[in-house]
């Protein structure tokens, strides 16, 4: 595994904006989720997870801009988590 697997420091901020309450089952099976890209030997995972644009432009380790990145949807639910599986920034699931 070549990338740093870490949270941004949104990822609490976008968990109170959307109203997911710890503990909760969107929390539980949004926690699995992280737990699964966080400890996968193979991202992006073939015909689970989808290339697309950032919902918003993040500043790579070079200094370079990243505007793409990949998303997997928290299962049974309208809610995707998205990430950069190349080590392009050191904090990089959101």
């Amino acid at each position: 595994m070549d990338r740093i697997p870490g949270l941004t420091r949104d990822y609490s901020a976008s968990l109170d904006r959307l109203g997911i309450a710890r503990g909760s089952p969107v929390a539980r099976a949004l926690g699995r989720l992280v737990r699964e890209v966080l400890t996968a030997d193979t991202l992006p995972a073939p015909g689970t997870d989808v290339e697309a644009p950032l919902p918003r432009i993040v500043e790579g380790r070079a200094g370079r801009q990243v505007v793409s990145g990949y998303a997997r949807r928290v299962r049974g639910r309208r809610l995707w988590l998205w990430f950069l599986p190349h080590g392009d920034v050191s904090n990089s699931c959101s």
